[in-house]
């Protein structure tokens, strides 16, 4: 009988856990803006002066806001080690150690408010109510880009090399190719210019606007909807593996979805949310758990098991006992090479290229894995940009928490 009894209440428990859970603890009130991670730490960007939160230990948020003078927090983004966070009436901050200390890099008095953040390099883009302004100098200095971009807002800012797109209120999508001195639209398609966010996936580009989801496969040339839950806003976007996340400002239960399939069809996963859970503002990932942000009363903060919602893992079965990783193959390569890696315990792992300067070309990877062995090709569909380098010596680098290893390799065209 005690067997049956522990039994029944595993089932119980396993099936308590298997929805959306409130994650409030120490967290003090407002909304989060944003999630961003490093180095397998979650932290959170808040509006109404929560400013922003380090889950600690997974368990409980602490706030992070030594020198962060102004705590109403727009948008948060993590680069190469670093945190950016934009601020209303207050510029841009940014931490160098894990928001333990928070440094000003104010624009103008006139131009203060941030919505929305981009890095390529010590190259800053700042998203503000009207229009775009860029640091090259890691944002001891700003100017404003308007070669060709409108007076807008700018909601959401996506860096993919040195191509660069910003989703706007009102105007639409704008690329630009020379990290932003110059912009053109690319809206063919989009019926209400009114967007929200903005991210890659796979061959993908995708931006959630007012009256949908689209998604373009030919650089933002053209757009298509998803043709799902037509004419809602899509708020909030998060591409991590093979999944797409999706969130949109309609109750519960069509507010969450997920696709695995680079959204040829979509799931709901909205179990566990109350009615006050009437939108999603922002997703991230870390440690297993996906969170989301939402508004109103209750909690403010709910997360989930990843494998509740997405099944499959992309690792071999056989757990390595090292970190490792692997000289590309072949090397040198012409037009493409694969690169494989190890790592013996799950965590937040990032693979990038550089060129012989420092500067980055290509994310590989930027996400939470299993322990596992993986392996990527470069160029991939997620980065044909780099299909157009030049000759030269590259270095690709792994990190997995703690552990960084470095590596050349050699393309010759």
């Amino acid at each position: 009988m005690k067997v049956l009894i522990t039994f029944l209440t595993f089932l119980l428990v396993a099936t308590i856990n298997a929805q959306w859970i409130g994650d409030n603890e120490g967290f003090l009130g407002g909304t989060v803006k944003g999630f961003a991670v490093i180095n397998n730490k979650l932290f959170a960007g808040t509006d109404a002066f929560g400013g922003v939160y380090l889950h600690e230990n997974s368990v409980t948020w602490v706030q992070k806001n030594n020198g962060l003078t102004n705590k109403q927090v727009n948008s948060i983004i993590s680069k190469d080690g670093k945190m950016y966070v934009g601020t209303t009436n207050g510029g841009v901050f940014v931490s160098t150690d894990e928001g333990e200390s928070w440094v000003s890099k104010s624009i103008t008095s006139t131009t203060s408010t941030i919505y929305s953040l981009g890095v390529n390099g010590q190259t800053i883009f700042a998203g503000t109510l009207n229009g775009i302004y860029i640091s090259t100098n890691g944002g001891d200095s700003w100017s404003a880009s308007t070669n060709g971009f409108p007076n807008s807002p700018v909601t959401s800012i996506l860096v993919n090399g040195n191509e660069i797109f910003a989703a706007t209120y009102g105007a639409g999508v704008y690329y630009s190719n020379d990290n932003g001195l110059s912009w053109v639209p690319k809206n063919n398609g989009i019926s209400i210019l009114a967007l929200w966010a903005i991210t890659s996936h796979n061959n993908l580009l995708i931006v959630g606007s007012n009256s949908g989801l689209y998604y373009s496969n030919d650089n933002g040339n053209s757009w298509n909807l998803f043709g799902i839950y037509d004419n809602r806003p899509f708020k909030s976007l998060l591409s991590y593996g093979n999944t797409i996340f999706a969130g949109k400002a309609e109750p519960a239960p069509t507010n969450f979805l997920f696709s695995t399939d680079n959204g040829a069809t979509w799931q709901t996963s909205s179990d566990g949310f109350t009615s006050s859970v009437y939108e999603i503002i922002a997703i991230g990932v870390n440690n297993g758990y996906v969170y989301v942000s939402t508004p109103g009363s209750g909690y403010r903060i709910h997360r989930r098991l990843l494998s509740e919602i997405v099944t499959s893992v992309e690792s071999s079965d056989e757990i390595p006992t090292d970190f490792n990783l692997n000289q590309n193959y072949p090397n040198p390569f012409n037009p493409s090479t694969k690169i494989s890696w190890q790592s013996p315990v799950g965590g937040h792992q990032t693979l990038k290229v550089y060129d012989v300067l420092g500067n980055e070309v290509a994310t590989l990877v930027d996400e939470y894995r299993n322990a596992g062995s993986y392996e990527v090709e470069f160029p991939n569909a997620e980065t044909s940009y780099a299909s157009s380098l030049p000759s030269g010596v590259y270095f690709y680098k792994l990190q997995v928490g703690e552990f960084v290893q470095t590596k050349k390799m050699i393309l010759a065209k």
